[in-house]
């Protein structure tokens, strides 16, 4: 059970770590748009945003499919998938700054 408990930590800090990184590099290329040409940025970021989407996806996957398995931890499995999703919407945000301004 000690080693369940491990794997339940690493993945819910890796889920986190990740929504938190995902979260400041694409402010990063927000800003940079702003201080750069958008036509310099738009490749890096696309690239960045296409990445970013996949790995997240693949960690949400995994910490649905972990919350299943494990009743015991499935409210952490699950607010870890909460704080990767409010990316979603941050994203949308950036996207439509980017373009219409």
């Amino acid at each position: 059970m000690k080693i369940m408990k491990t794997v339940t930590t690493n993945i819910n800090r890796v889920g986190k770590w990740v929504a938190i990184l995902s979260f400041i590099i694409g402010t990063i290329f927000l800003r940079m748009s702003f201080i750069l040409k958008v036509e310099d940025i738009v490749m890096p970021a696309f690239f960045y945003v296409v990445m970013a989407a996949a790995v997240n996806i693949i960690i949400v996957i995994i910490l649905i499919v972990d919350a299943f398995k494990d009743k015991e931890n499935r409210q952490k499995y699950l607010e870890t998938v909460v704080i990767m999703l409010l990316n979603i919407p941050i994203v949308a945000l950036y996207l439509f700054v980017v373009f219409n301004f």
